[in-house]
């Protein structure tokens, strides 16, 4: 079977929804001025309470992502599900689905560290608490286009929405710009 278009332009920004950082626990570089290669006694932290908010039912709604051939947005069906791997664990599995293309599929486990500053391979740089959710953002360097690149990740979990923003600021260049955005209902 052909690939599509879709899973093609997928497979150039990682079809793993956590996937896709140079490094694990590469440092944060920070604003000029500040150390962040250690977290800071006021670094902004998660819970693993913010990311159980993720677990339970699917849930279910689309990816949309800049192709970067057609220079046009693309939106496609997608599910997530999450499930924390133990009680006391801060491991999560998370699976996203693609229902037109299942062989995009793809699961992975996704920590958090003991400190709450780092999820998986993104170090945590806001998070703001909504009246029924959480806003949290992390940041890690990557590739994208086959250029080295810094991503920021922009989650926005309520009761009944969860969405992941990706944006992307290529080396060398000055703005951040929407890669894709996942997002997902139930």
């Amino acid at each position: 079977m052909k690939p599509t278009a879709a899973i093609v332009a997928l497979s150039l920004t990682s079809v793993a929804l956590f996937a896709g950082c140079a490094a694990p626990h590469a440092p944060y570089v920070a604003p000029s001025g500040s150390d962040a290669s250690r977290p800071q006694p006021d670094a902004p932290r998660i819970t693993a309470e913010d990311i159980d908010r993720l677990v339970g039912r699917p849930w279910i709604g689309t990816l949309t992502y800049l192709d970067y051939t057609s220079k046009k947005q693309t939106t496609i069906d997608s599910s997530i599900t999450v499930t924390r791997k133990a009680a006391t664990s801060a491991t999560w599995t998370v699976g996203v689905g693609y229902s037109k293309e299942p062989h995009a599929d793809s699961s992975e486990d996704v920590s958090l560290s003991a400190d709450g500053t780092r999820f998986g391979d993104e170090v945590i740089v806001a998070r703001t608490t909504l009246p029924d959710g959480v806003v949290f953002i992390t940041e890690c360097d990557g590739e994208d286009d086959n250029r080295p690149a810094r991503f920021r990740f922009e989650h926005t979990i309520t009761a009944s929405e969860y969405s992941r923003r990706k944006l992307v600021k290529f080396n060398g260049t000055g703005e951040f710009f929407e890669r894709h955005i996942y997002r997902w209902r139930r």
